[in-house]
């Protein structure tokens, strides 16, 4: 079983949801994660896959901004 949390309110509330969901053998993954992965995804060449469009999509006017 696995989170993904686009916004969580407080780091304590993240390091709580990181703890229970170790605990759990569960993945979480937060919104540093979720960003990292999508940017990783972007800056990637051509796929012909929805997840891949979709993140150029989001990400590619900004990729190299930051």
């Amino acid at each position: 079983m696995c989170l993904a949390a686009g916004r969580v309110v407080s780091e304590d509330d993240r390091n709580k949801l990181k703890q229970h969901f170790a605990r759990q053998r569960w993945l979480f993954f937060g919104e540093e994660s979720i960003r990292q992965a999508l940017k990783d995804i972007a800056a990637s060449g051509y796929e012909n896959d929805v997840t891949s469009v979709v993140a150029k999509l989001f990400l590619g006017p900004t990729l190299h901004a930051r």
